[in-house]
């Protein structure tokens, strides 16, 4: 062997980075593994959930104030089941399945889940108007589930001393001097609340996958 491929084999920080990479790859095959096990369990929790829902919308009459209820546990756990499937699916191909999306639609979608969950002292604004926004490229699962929970961390954040969430979606055109001015320009997502924010050692982390400042107590009810 050469003296610069022993020089190699020898390195220590190349062999700490080759060992790093084997303890990633392991780490992503069992998450594989478990996100599969989570799917299998999740899906049949998700089912029984569905299934009495279903039960109880058969016997409420329509216009009753519990079928709108129900329809909601249903549209809820239907998405839950297909974010479960999705999830296993983004762990294991790592790539997101992009579709023409409409935003405003889909904030609507996540205000109506959070009127009926917030507190008393939390107000939603919500400015998304309908039929006049061009659609988007992106993931409706993931999008839809990004939404919410931005908004539920939101109104964690609001829940002691109240404040308000302000959802908002518009279009903003291309300027002249945009080199894309023939474009439809682009669909731009507001999402502003009142809370106490974030200090810069949060900030610092705020993007580090699985980052949270809950204790495992909150978690386990969220």
């Amino acid at each position: 062997m050469s003296d610069a491929g022993s020089s190699r084999a020898n390195d220590p920080a190349r062999s700490a980075k080759i060992l790093e990479q084997l303890e990633q790859r392991e780490r992503l095959e069992a998450t594989v593994r478990l996100a599969g096990s989570v799917a299998h369990d999740m899906n049949n929790i998700l089912g029984a959930v569905m299934g009495i829902a279903e039960l109880l919308k058969a016997e409420v009459p329509d216009g009753h104030p519990w079928s709108e209820d129900l329809g909601s546990i249903l549209d809820v756990s239907l998405r839950g089941r297909t974010l479960v499937r999705e999830l296993v699916e983004r762990v294991r191909e790592h790539k997101l399945q992009k579709n023409r999306v409409r935003l405003d639609k889909a904030v609507r979608q996540v205000a109506g889940l959070l009127k009926r969950v917030i507190p008393a002292n939390v107000r939603l604004e919500l400015d998304a108007p309908p039929e006049t926004l061009p659609e988007v490229n992106g993931d409706p699962v993931q999008l839809g589930q990004t939404l919410m929970n931005l908004c539920q961390n939101a109104v964690e954040a609001m829940r002691d001393d109240g404040g308000t969430l302000a959802l908002a979606v518009e279009h903003v055109p291309p300027g002249p001097d945009d080199p894309a001015r023939d474009s439809l320009g682009v669909v731009r997502l507001t999402i502003r609340d009142t809370g106490s924010g974030m200090d810069e050692a949060t900030l610092a982390r705020a993007f580090q996958p699985y980052f949270t400042t809950k204790s495992k107590s909150e978690e386990s009810m969220t």
